[in-house]
């Protein structure tokens, strides 16, 4: 038969008290509204006569054609590996 064994009280871990802020509520009776306002505000005018700091889709283009690549990468690896498999008779 098996035995019976108490098993000793769960210790807890000590952790330091941690005094809450109090942030004093806020004045404005609507802030929805000026968060909203602030968020829909239009940017500051780029000034034209530095082109090559405000150069158009140079980051985004390389972006989508490093996802592109990585993606066409990963594809050929999975269809040769299948390949592989269904050739050589074998087995995963």
């Amino acid at each position: 038969m098996f035995g019976y064994q108490e098993l000793p009280e769960p210790t807890r871990s000590v952790r330091p008290k941690v005094e809450w802020v109090n942030f004093p509520a806020s004045t404005d009776p609507d802030p929805w509204t000026a968060l909203l306002r602030e968020a829909n505000r239009l940017p500051p005018v780029v000034p034209r006569d530095d082109y090559r700091e405000t150069k158009p889709g140079g980051t985004a283009m390389m972006t989508s054609v490093a996802i592109a690549l990585r993606g066409f990468l990963v594809t050929t690896t999975a269809v040769a590996i299948v390949a592989y498999l269904l050739l050589t008779n074998s087995h995963i």
